[in-house]
């Protein structure tokens, strides 16, 4: 069988650090930087204790769950590194590290990267849909769940945590149909030997976190595409989790579908009334007025109460009549 290539998009890795997380995986894999120099050194991220850096635990997750589904022998691992941690990239580098991916032909790609500018985010596409017909892409929501890209946009698969409920056992995946944030996946916290060591030995907590999901969904695609010897469609991959009846045992406290905003940056609204025969003028002003804001630099976000769904590559967002209130502030978020 050839092996199935998984690449992580991170910060560095320390890999003593590393292995006293997994010790039965004492390998060294590849690892490219994308940023500046420093070589393959692994160097600590000031912003992570005890130099538990974020890469470092993300792969370290992502070996215990390909160990556990039993396809670590078959996966060969890589890694692309930033020199200045997971949270903090600009765009050049994202489309540099998805150049990479396309031209070493990975299966699946394993990242908690994110911008929150669609207006930027939108130069990745081409990209992205370009890898959709190759391998799969994987991204964690943001932690307060604000609308999030890659992760929102169709092309990718997003995660975030889901909704826990007391002493109810639910499906360590459930899919989330229409999802106002765009993240069509919703994975339950589960307790491994990796977080548990962490939280024991190092006092680091990642309960609240969505980028500990997206290394062990990734594992459950490996998996998936080691029994079916090719690597599926996203749509595929989506039903065959829906299809699960594995249930959690133990879940973080987490909220689904999320509404956020905060009182700084928040952008303005234009509201427009209508009536039901306006529809296509409607249509139509929105789109020349987006194409304007956009064409000047600035990010347009269009909500409508008459959309089924929401376009996350277009912005064009689903007003929910009955939750409006929530709503608008979210989208305010949006740009």
């Amino acid at each position: 069988m050839v092996p199935i290539k998984i690449c992580v998009i991170d910060d560095r890795i320390d890999w003593e650090v590393l292995h006293k997380l997994v010790p039965y995986y004492q390998k060294r894999f590849s690892v490219k930087e994308l940023e500046g120099n420093g070589g393959n050194k692994g160097t600590p991220s000031s912003s992570f204790p005890l130099r538990v850096t974020h890469g470092t635990l993300c792969t370290a997750l992502l070996i215990e769950s390909l160990h556990k589904k039993g396809t670590l022998e078959q996966v060969v691992i890589s890694g692309l590194m930033m020199n200045h941690g997971y949270s903090n990239h600009s765009l050049p580098t994202l489309i540099r590290a998805l150049q990479y991916c396309i031209t070493e032909k990975y299966d699946i790609i394993s990242t908690s990267l994110r911008m929150y500018h669609l207006l930027y985010a939108r130069q990745m596409l081409p990209l992205l849909h370009q890898l959709q017909s190759s391998a799969v892409l994987v991204a964690a929501a943001s932690n307060d769940l604000k609308l999030t890209y890659p992760a929102a946009f169709p092309c990718v698969l997003g995660v975030k945590r889901q909704v826990c409920k007391s002493n109810v056992s639910q499906k360590l995946i459930r899919l989330v149909h229409n999802p106002i944030d765009g993240i069509e996946v919703a994975a339950a916290y589960t307790e491994t030997s990796v977080l548990k060591t962490l939280r024991d030995e190092y006092n680091l907590n990642y309960e609240t976190s969505n980028s500990i999901l997206v290394p062990q969904i990734s594992a459950e695609i490996a998996y998936i595409l080691a029994q079916n010897q090719r690597l599926l469609p996203k749509e595929n991959i989506l039903a065959l989790f829906d299809a699960q009846t594995v249930e959690a045992e133990k879940f973080g406290e987490a909220a689904d579908n999320l509404r956020t905003a905060s009182s700084d940056n928040i952008i303005p609204i234009l509201l427009f009334r209508y009536a039901d025969q306006d529809y296509d003028y409607i249509m139509l002003l929105g789109k020349r007025l987006q194409n304007q804001f956009e064409c000047g630099g600035y990010t347009c976000t269009i909500l409508y109460d008459l959309f089924s769904q929401s376009d996350f590559e277009a912005g064009w967002y689903q007003l929910s009549k009955s939750d409006v209130n929530n709503c608008i502030p979210f989208c305010q978020r949006a740009g």
